[in-house]
C-alpha cells in the first residue's frame, strides 16, 4: 500500500497531516504487509508502543514529518518488531516524540 502527499514532489512540503490528537495511535501495520509513505505529516499520536506507528511489517518513509507523538511504553515514534521487516527511512524529521521508558 502507498500512501502519499498529493504535492509529493521531494521537498518535504506535506499536505496531508495525520492527528492522532493525543489519544491514538495513528498506524499499525501487519507483519504480511509493506506500505510506503511520502510526504505525510504525522502528529500528537500516542499508543502503548510506537506513538505514531507500529508496525510487524515492511515500511518505507520519505519526505515525511514526525511531531509530537508519545509511546507509554517504548518507540516514541515507530515500534517496529517482527522477524525480517524492513525500516528505510529517508529526508524525514522526527521533532519532539518521546517515550517514557528507555530502550533495554
Amino acid at each position: 500500500m502507498t500512501i502519499q502527499s498529493a504535492k509529493h514532489d521531494g521537498t518535504n512540503s506535506q499536505d496531508i497531516i495525520v492527528d492522532g490528537e493525543g489519544l491514538y495511535q495513528i498506524f499499525s501495520i501487519d507483519s504480511d504487509c509493506y506500505v510506503n509513505i511520502y510526504g505525510i505529516t504525522f502528529i500528537n499520536g500516542k499508543s502503548e508502543y510506537g506513538g505514531a506507528i507500529d508496525s510487524e511489517g515492511n515500511l518505507k518513509i520519505e519526505d515525511s514529518i514526525f511531531k509530537n507523538n508519545i509511546a507509554t511504553e517504548y518507540g516514541g515514534t515507530i515500534c517496529s518488531d517482527g522477524e525480517e521487516l524492513n525500516i528505510y527511512i529517508k529526508n524525514s524529521r522526527f521533532i519532539n516524540n518521546s517515550a517514557l521508558r528507555e530502550n533495554t
